[in-house]
Formats: structure tokens, sequence, C-alpha cells
């Protein structure tokens, strides 16, 4: 396995998660950067803090996140390009994380993870988001108001009216 960097770079954890899959692959980065048609350059630069990894382009992210045998969207946070406040409405996360405080202190086994209030109002906003979904998932409830996922849907066929000929 590479040694891993102490830097604290936006998407430092997609690069690692590259390395690790490369060494699993025993494949070079040339090997990697042909793999999803890019220079070795670039890509050098970007498994080496040479760039961030928003600057990608889509077609690359989704070659990575293939490569890598994950969804794009676990890519993407990967690379910190999307986070975990990004599935929940602003509008109403503030009440709904202190619902969610009020829920977890009143319940036997998880109020022991929420020792006072001080500690929770200082918690980062991601790490209140995550613990809030693991305890909606383990309730059965749900407290945030998540975004949801939507497909396009197809338009329904029309039915076409033949034309009718002119008379002559």
């Amino acid at each position: 396995m590479r040694r891993k960097q102490a830097d604290h770079r936006r998407g430092r954890m997609l690069s690692d998660a590259i390395r690790d899959k490369m060494d699993e692959r025993g494949m070079s980065a040339a090997d990697f950067a042909t793999a999803i048609g890019l220079s070795q350059s670039y890509t050098n630069s970007l498994l080496n803090s040479g760039r961030d990894w928003d600057g990608t382009p889509l077609e690359v992210r989704e070659k990575i996140a293939s490569f890598l045998g994950i969804p794009m969207i676990s890519a993407l946070m990967l690379a910190e390009i999307v986070e975990p406040r990004h599935f929940v409405y602003d509008d109403s996360i503030d009440a709904s994380l202190q619902n969610l405080f009020g829920a977890i202190r009143a319940h036997p086994v998880w109020g022991g993870f929420c020792r006072s209030k001080e500690r929770w109002d200082a918690m980062a906003l991601d790490h209140k988001i995550l613990i809030a979904l693991l305890y909606e998932r383990a309730m059965e409830v749900e407290i945030l108001k998540k975004a949801r996922l939507i497909q396009a849907q197809p338009k329904p066929a029309t039915k076409r009216t033949p034309r009718k000929k002119p008379a002559a």
C-alpha cells in the first residue's frame, strides 16, 4: 500500500481510494491514466495534491466511479464535491436538528451519545446530519426534511391521428 500523505486538501479521500484500488489491481499511475483517458501529468496532479477534483469533467468522474466500483454520488462525496448537508433542506435543518437532539437525549440507549447541549452545538453540521441519518434509520423515523431523488419520467406517447387525404 502506498504511503498516504497527511494533508487536508479537498478530495484527498478520493485520491487515496484510487491509489488503494490501483495497488489492489497492480496498476501504475500511467496505467490508471490510460484506463480513464487522461494524460499522465493531469492524473498525477490529481493524485498528488496539485489539483482539486471539483474541476474534473463529468465523464472523468463517471469513469473514476466505475473504476472504484462505487456509485457516482459516493465518488462525489469522496471528492468532497457533494457533502451530507447537500441532501437536506436548509430552511428546516436547525429546528430539525434541535428536535433530534431532544429525541436522542430522551432515548435510553442513544442518550449516552449526546452528553451536553454545548457539545451538540459545537459539533460540525455534517456530523449532526450523519447522526440524524443514523438515528432515523435505526429508529425508523423521519426527522430531517431530505431531498428526494427524482427520475425524469418519459413523456407518454401520444397517438397521432392520421391525416385525411384531401378530396379530389
